[in-house]
C-alpha cells in the first residue's frame, strides 16, 4: 500500500515539474531581417522552429498560454515584405505538448496588426485581411476572421465580410489588366438630361487601383475624385435627380447639388 502511495505521488510530483517547465523563445538576429531563426530551449536543450534556411522575416508578437495547456506558446507575425511596405502581414503559433513543439497553419493578410482579447474562456485573434499591394486587382474579398486555439491548431470561430453593392455599370481596375497605361472610359446620362456624361480614369499599378478620375458632364459641370478606388460604379438609385456612385464595394457617394460627397 505504502509503495503505491509513493508511486502515485511520484507521477503526480512529475506531472507538476513537465507541467511548470519553462519555454524560452527568441529570435536569431532579431533587429535585422537577415538569416533569423526562432528558437525555442526547453530545459537547456534548444530547438529550432523557423531555420534561417526558410527565408522568413518575423518577430515575436506573444507569448503566452494560448491553450490553457500550461505550457507557454509564441504567436509569430510574419513580415511578408521585409520591411517594405509591399505586402500584408501573416500570422503563425508554435505549441509545445511536453515532447514536441507544434506549429499551426499560417493565416492573415494583414496591414494593421493583429488584435489579441483575453477572457475567461481564453484567448482570440482578431486578423484584418485587406488585399492590397503591387499589381493587386483583388476586390471585396477583405473579411475579418476571428481565431482561437484549439488544442494544438488554430480555429476559425467568426467571419466578417464586405457585401457587394450591384451597379448598373462599372469601371473596375481589373479592367485595366493588358491597358495598364491607358485611359479608360464610361458613358451613362447621370443626370437624366439626355446628355452622356463621361467618366474617365488611368490605373495606379503599384497598389491595383484606379487614379486620377473624373467626370465630364454633357452640360458643362465637371466633378473630380479625390480617392483611388477599386472600382467606380453607376447605383440605380439617385439623389437630388442624378445616379449615385458606389466605390469599391459598399461606399455610396450621392450628389449633394454640385458635387458628389
Amino acid at each position: 500500500m505504502k509503495t503505491s502511495l509513493a508511486i502515485i505521488i511520484f507521477i503526480f510530483s512529475a506531472s507538476i515539474i513537465i507541467s511548470q517547465q519553462k519555454i524560452h523563445y527568441y529570435i536569431v538576429n532579431e533587429n535585422s531581417y537577415g538569416n533569423q531563426e526562432l528558437n525555442a530551449v526547453v530545459n537547456s536543450k534548444v530547438f529550432t522552429l523557423i531555420s534561417n534556411k526558410d527565408n522568413k522575416c518575423i518577430r515575436i508578437e506573444k507569448i503566452g498560454d494560448f491553450n490553457k495547456d500550461e505550457f507557454e506558446d509564441v504567436l509569430i507575425e510574419i513580415i511578408n515584405g521585409c520591411g517594405g511596405n509591399c505586402c500584408g502581414n501573416s500570422y503563425q503559433i508554435f505549441t509545445y505538448n511536453g515532447h514536441i513543439f507544434k506549429e499551426t497553419e499560417i493565416v492573415g493578410y494583414d496591414w494593421n496588426g493583429i488584435e489579441i482579447f483575453e477572457s475567461t474562456e481564453g484567448f482570440n485573434f482578431i486578423i484584418q485581411n485587406n488585399y492590397e499591394g503591387v499589381g493587386n486587382i483583388e476586390m471585396c474579398n477583405d473579411i475579418i476572421e476571428t481565431y482561437r486555439l484549439k488544442d494544438y491548431d488554430l480555429e476559425l470561430i467568426n467571419v466578417v465580410k464586405k457585401q457587394k453593392l450591384n451597379a448598373i455599370t462599372e469601371i473596375n481596375a481589373s479592367d485595366f489588366v493588358g491597358n495598364e497605361n491607358e485611359v479608360l472610359f464610361l458613358s451613362y446620362d447621370l443626370d437624366g438630361d439626355g446628355k452622356a456624361d463621361l467618366l474617365t480614369c488611368s490605373y495606379w499599378e503599384r497598389w491595383g487601383r484606379i487614379l486620377n478620375w473624373k467626370i465630364n458632364f454633357g452640360n458643362g459641370k465637371f466633378f473630380e475624385g479625390e480617392s483611388s478606388p477599386k472600382r467606380i460604379g453607376i447605383l440605380n438609385t439617385k439623389t437630388n435627380n442624378v445616379n449615385d456612385l458606389v466605390l469599391e464595394c459598399d461606399e455610396i457617394l450621392r450628389w449633394n447639388g454640385w458635387k458628389y460627397e
